[in-house]
Parts: C-alpha cells; sequence; structure tokens
C-alpha cells in the first residue's frame, strides 16, 4: 500500500473531525451492537459499496469517478498545473495525470467566451 501525506481543505478538516467526535460515541453504544455482527469500521470494499449505493438505475456511481472529478477541478483550480495536480493525485507518472487535460465541450465554450470583445 503506497502511504501519501495531502493537505486537505479546512472544510474537510472540520467534517473529518465531526465524524471521529460521532464515531467515538458510536464506539461506546457498539458494545450492543456487537451481538449483531454490525461494524462501523470504514473499510476499502465498504467504502466502495456505501459510493455505489448512491449509483442511479442506468449510471454506476465509483470511487475512481470522485478522484477523476477532484483532477479536473484540481486543474481548473490551479491553471492547469498537471505537476501539483500529479502530486495530490499520487500520479508517478506525469502521462496518467496528463489524460485528464482534455477539455470537455463546455471547457471549449468557455474559452471561446472568454475571448476579448473587439
Amino acid at each position: 500500500m503506497k502511504v501519501r501525506i495531502v493537505p486537505i481543505s479546512k472544510i474537510l478538516l472540520a467534517e473529518l473531525e465531526g465524524w471521529l467526535k460521532f464515531r467515538v460515541g458510536m464506539k461506546k453504544r457498539n458494545f450492543m451492537l456487537q451481538h449483531l455482527h454490525m461494524s462501523f469500521k470504514f473499510l476499502l470494499r465498504g467504502i466502495q459499496r456505501m459510493i455505489e449505493s448512491y449509483s442511479l438505475p442506468n449510471r454506476k456511481l465509483t470511487p475512481h469517478m470522485f478522484r477523476h472529478t477532484f483532477c479536473k477541478w484540481m486543474l481548473k483550480a490551479t491553471n492547469n498545473d498537471i505537476e501539483k495536480v500529479r502530486r495530490l493525485a499520487g500520479h508517478s507518472n506525469i502521462a496518467t495525470t496528463s489524460r485528464y487535460l482534455k477539455d470537455s465541450y463546455s471547457d471549449l465554450a468557455d474559452a471561446v467566451e472568454a475571448l476579448p470583445k473587439f
């Protein structure tokens, strides 16, 4: 398993702190739930199942979609600084990150609208 240290936003930090406080409360109640074989641990497959449970009938939602969205949004936020995004995404090869540089039609339309008016 590859371990990395990455910065997170203050909003996400607050959400994680809230989750940890909730989890501590759940651990106190967990002794009552143990005989029901319930667990509040976030294991990798459990997170995948949770995300997939939010899928639409005709479109499966996957954890990779969040990664893809993160990379696209970070490219936009950093004015296409591919090296920063590569490091944040944990890609060892910049060619992997460059796949996210493909502009969508709306990105191209926004660029045309941003042209100076003569």
